[in-house]
């Protein structure tokens, strides 16, 4: 700790940084972050990486604990700090594949230093970090502001809010009417599920004025989403429900 900011912390930090700048993306049309990693003992490099250097997708903390140890299930990085330029993941899309942050704590990591932090909101491996005792550090302001200009297109995709799809001009599968007895008939709230138009497009729920408020690829997400709004309307808001097609209905019409 007694490093921190220090000259031996920016050298680690800007070489993660030229690690990063040789960061090689995948080949699948989306944009992908440049990171770079150097882990460091006792003043010592003992690994650097970047992300995809030993295989597409491989993020840079990985590459640079391979090089460590080809099984990187095994490495032992007590009494190391790790220099990342970007917020360690906290979860990979394949199963398969353990998360940044995690294969850290495993490794039992003493320090780990980030440049940039992650804007999604389902990245939280400095929080994982923290909780495991793990003392955390950032990069100088200048180099997050390096990495910062360096990861600007990606880091745009992150965070965006979703668009619904346009409502679709189907004939409803199911519906449903919800009333509080007593009121005026114009206070129901009408509700549809209905297919897409064509090959690839979205299930919806929508409302009488064709708004959409849930979508879905599949009819089973349709159902599970309408087994969730009935019971939020029944059990908890108290309301009544007229209609046709209960979410066991439309998981049959699935199968």
């Amino acid at each position: 700790m007694e490093f921190a900011q220090t000259s031996f912390d920016r050298k680690f930090c800007e070489l993660a940084v030229t690690e990063a700048r040789k960061s090689v993306a995948e080949s699948d049309g989306e944009l992908h972050p440049h990171v770079g990693a150097v882990v460091v003992k006792d003043s010592v490099i003992l690994a650097t990486g970047f992300r995809g250097e030993t295989g597409a997708g491989r993020h840079a903390e990985f590459c640079a604990l391979k090089k460590i140890n080809d099984d990187v299930d095994r490495v032992d990085l007590s009494g190391c700090a790790v220099y990342t330029t970007l917020e360690p993941c906290s979860k990979r899309n394949s199963p398969n594949k353990t998360a940044c942050a995690t294969r850290l704590i495993n490794a039992k990591v003493s320090r780990v230093v980030f440049g940039m932090p992650d804007k999604d909101e389902s990245v939280y491996g400095h929080v994982s970090l923290i909780e495991a005792n793990i003392a955390v550090g950032h990069f100088p302001t200048d180099l997050i502001q390096e990495l910062v200009a360096l990861n600007k297109n990606w880091s745009s995709t992150r965070r965006q809010p979703e668009i619904a799809p346009s409502p679709n001009d189907t004939s409803p599968v199911a519906n449903a009417s919800y009333y509080k007895p007593g009121t005026s008939m114009a206070d129901n709230l009408h509700l549809f599920v209905r297919p897409p138009k064509n090959d690839g497009g979205f299930f919806t729920i929508e409302d009488a004025a064709k708004k959409v408020l849930f979508w879905g690829q599949t009819l089973q997400e349709i159902a599970v989403k309408w087994q969730q709004i009935d019971a939020q309307k029944r059990i908890v808001e108290g309301l009544h429900r007229q209609g046709s097609g209960s979410s066991h209905q439309l998981l049959a019409l699935s199968q």
